[in-house]
């Protein structure tokens, strides 16, 4: 679980450009030229050994990279010279998510000691400034912001929990008949929340009332809530609203990505991935989506054509988390390294056999997709 490429550097960069990557300005004719690269995380003062990434952020201006991990601490990367600009340590245990505010004021992380920290982040301050901390008697698993102020969390409980950072207001919202939540996300307009769990059911409901404002007295109805039917087979381990808001894509521990919209409660595409377990899920800007997990692999799939269009290889460990920019996706495993992909450029130039090898790659692939789901 704990291993990392042999003989890599700390910070390996293929070229200038990629900084063009982080830019808030991007254009597309930059962006065709950007190549693939690698950041592997160095240890904490003290320790002899990077840590597993488990948890990923991109800045809604892509000025910086949030990351997290097994050695509890959180990091903010300088995507220019590499170094890391802040970090901290108040977790207990594995840091498992990390997530902005919509207008990047605000990183938010919560981890399996059951904390729920909420960082300010203050322009040209090179530091993580801890705003408030929260705690449920359980880990907490996923998080999301619906809004500057307003962050709602689940994990291994059927609490869904919401913290009003302004009021310094934590409760628990509502509760389902799922006792094992793991994912929940926020639709990019911040009018809806999808979340799920050991079940394989999608639970959905609306965050705004008829005037466009977020609904601030729970708890809420029961007919408030709707909920899919049962898309997967086993745990559903990550959630992500459609770009249009009008979908939600899932995958988990059955190996399988389904895209459910909620409207007419059908079932768009469902998916047998045919590898290891699916930890995460992303949609790329051309329509398709990114999944990966526990096979070392990332897959690119069309999900209206129900078809995988490339494989990704180069992770040599579980690839834990996927965040995507206009052009490019970022990946993080247990490898203790970050990647970054162009993904049209993977498609295009894949071998035979529908796979991509990243440039700097330790070339490991499909260790676990015939291991048996438990």
């Amino acid at each position: 679980m704990r291993r990392w490429l042999s003989g890599a550097c700390h910070w390996m960069i293929c070229s200038p450009s990629w900084i063009l990557l982080l830019t808030a300005n991007l254009h597309a004719q930059v962006n065709d030229c950007i190549p693939s690269s690698v950041i592997q995380l160095r240890p904490l003062a003290g320790e002899t050994e990077p840590p597993v990434v488990t948890a990923m952020a991109i800045a809604p201006d892509a000025t910086r990279i949030a990351v997290a991990g097994d050695d509890h601490s959180i990091r903010l990367l300088d995507p220019i010279d590499g170094r890391s600009i802040a970090s901290a340590v108040v977790h207990q245990d594995w840091v498992r998510c990390l997530s902005y505010s919509p207008g990047g004021r605000r990183l938010a992380s919560c981890g399996h000691d059951g904390q729920v920290s909420v960082w300010e982040i203050e322009p040209d301050k090179e530091e993580l400034r801890l705003l408030l901390q929260k705690k449920a008697n359980h880990a907490v698993f996923d998080l999301a912001f619906a809004s500057e102020n307003e962050l709602f969390a689940v994990g291994f409980a059927d609490a869904v929990y919401r913290l009003d950072v302004a009021a310094d207001d934590w409760r628990v919202d509502h509760r389902c008949d799922c006792e094992d939540l793991r994912t929940i996300d926020v639709s990019k307009d911040g009018r809806w929340m999808a979340y799920g769990g050991r079940d394989g059911i999608v639970r959905y409901r609306g965050l705004v009332n008829s005037d466009h404002l977020l609904t601030t007295a729970p708890p809420y109805s029961a007919t408030s809530l709707r909920q899919s039917p049962h898309l997967h087979y086993d745990r559903i381990l990550s959630i992500q609203f459609s770009d249009d808001c009008k979908s939600v894509f899932s995958c988990g521990e059955d190996r399988r990505l389904v895209q459910w919209e909620p409207s007419s409660n059908r079932i768009l595409t469902s998916l047998d991935v045919q590898a290891g377990k699916l930890m995460a899920t992303c949609q790329l800007e051309n329509g398709w989506v990114a999944v990966s997990g526990s096979d070392n692999t990332i897959r690119i799939l069309d999900p209206k054509r129900s078809e995988i269009l490339a494989k990704l290889v180069g992770h040599d460990g579980t690839v834990a988390v996927l965040q995507r920019n206009s052009t490019h996706l970022f990946s993080g495993g247990f490898d203790t390294t970050l990647r970054t992909w162009n993904v049209e450029e993977a498609v295009s130039r894949m071998d035979a056999s529908g796979k991509f090898v990243h440039p700097i790659s330790a070339q490991f692939e499909d260790s676990s997709s015939q291991e048996p789901i438990r």
